[in-house]
């Protein structure tokens, strides 16, 4: 960081790069607006999108590829809540444990409430395990900025 007078200058850097020079103003103001990304309409909508893909991928796999539509040998969802954390982060979980819960319940085996609500917790924690896992044990970078970032997965 360096000063400029009053309007200070604030300088980003990422693993030693240049990024962008912005002022104090504009660095609070990408603060807010990051901040209302999370609480707002486009936050609420991205989770609901991710539920609906992970929801109808479930039905989808339970109904054609599942024994007794219970349990499959492949779990296609996995991968898009995987990619959801890592593409958006860890605040993307409630749509993961949603549409976890809507899969199961609409995958057409027929178990009670608990047991779906069971299924959505051990879906969302094996999600959020394995973005930690990939984010602080491997150094898994969110940016992708390197060839080893792919390789982790």
């Amino acid at each position: 960081m360096y000063d400029k007078g009053a309007g200070a200058v604030v300088v980003q850097q990422k693993r030693g790069k240049l990024l962008t020079v912005l002022t104090q103003q504009e660095l609070r103001a990408r603060d807010v607006m990051d901040r209302m990304e999370y609480k707002g309409l486009h936050y609420i909508f991205r989770l609901a999108l991710l539920a609906l893909a992970y929801a109808v991928t479930a039905k989808i796999i339970l109904n054609c590829f599942a024994a007794n539509h219970v349990v499959s040998i492949i779990w296609p969802p996995s991968g898009i809540a995987l990619a959801a954390l890592m593409l958006g982060g860890n605040k993307y979980w409630p749509g993961i444990f949603v549409g976890a819960v809507a899969g199961n319940m609409l995958g057409g085996a027929g178990a009670p409430l608990f047991v779906n609500l069971g299924i959505g917790i051990g879906n969302s924690l094996e999600a959020l395990t394995a973005f930690w896992l990939l984010t602080h044990y491997r150094q898994t970078s969110i940016d992708w900025d390197y060839p080893r970032d792919y390789l982790n997965l």
